[in-house]
């Protein structure tokens, strides 16, 4: 999902924002929860394997159209 509408994104014209509203705290906690990645790592000559999430932020500021608007939108997620 974050894929396409990453894709999306970058097919619109500038400056318009293809997330409808922020308000839709469905679609917003969604869209967050696709921006996770894992991350696999081991080291070299051992059988530990780490697991790391990490978060698409660069797309995620993309998609939302600044870092204040994420965070106004992290923000009403953990309220709710």
């Amino acid at each position: 999902m974050l894929r396409l509408l990453y894709w999306v994104q970058n097919a619109a014209p500038e400056g318009e924002a293809v997330l409808p509203t922020l308000d839709d705290l469905g679609l917003n906690a969604t869209v967050l929860l696709a921006a996770c990645a894992v991350v696999r790592s081991q080291p070299v000559a051992s059988r530990v394997v780490t697991y790391n999430q990490r978060l698409q932020w660069d797309v995620l500021i993309k998609l939302y159209g600044s870092e204040g608007a994420l965070n106004q939108m992290i923000s009403s997620l953990e309220g709710s």
